[in-house]
């Protein structure tokens, strides 16, 4: 029974974070992975070309949005939803690649657009469950 409760009030703080996490803006997105990442202010500035007060300013918004007091907490609370933003890890994925890899990718993924292939709900769940694109380009 005590099981039982615990796990319906983590899938419950679960849910909450990912409703506060919605509320985000892309940008706060973008910062929040960046943190999440371990990047200072300034290095979040460089990679977004944002002055690092820009940044403070971002990164307050999205303590405040998430509504937590820590970066322990944050990372801890969010860490798993912003490596399931798919924008983010293309994002990551596409900047660690050479000149090569990404011609590739882009390739690929042009070729794709003339091809008529079915993916099942399984498959889709099993893409989930893991880390794919990191894996794959990582």
């Amino acid at each position: 029974m005590r099981q039982h409760v615990r796990s319906r009030e983590r899938h419950q703080a679960d849910q909450q974070a990912r409703e506060r996490y919605a509320q985000l803006s892309a940008r706060e997105r973008e910062v929040l992975g960046l943190i999440v990442e371990g990047l200072t202010n300034k290095e979040i500035g460089r990679a977004l070309t944002l002055s690092p007060r820009t940044v403070e300013s971002h990164r307050a918004r999205v303590f405040a949005k998430l509504e937590v007091a820590s970066l322990a907490h944050l990372i801890r609370q969010y860490a798993a939803l912003v490596d399931r933003d798919v924008g983010l890890t293309l994002r990551r994925a596409f900047g660690r690649l050479g000149w090569w890899g990404r011609a590739k990718l882009i390739g690929g993924l042009g070729a794709s657009l003339f091809v008529d292939e079915a993916v099942d709900a399984g498959e889709i769940e099993k893409l989930k469950q893991g880390d794919f694109l990191e894996s794959s380009f990582g």
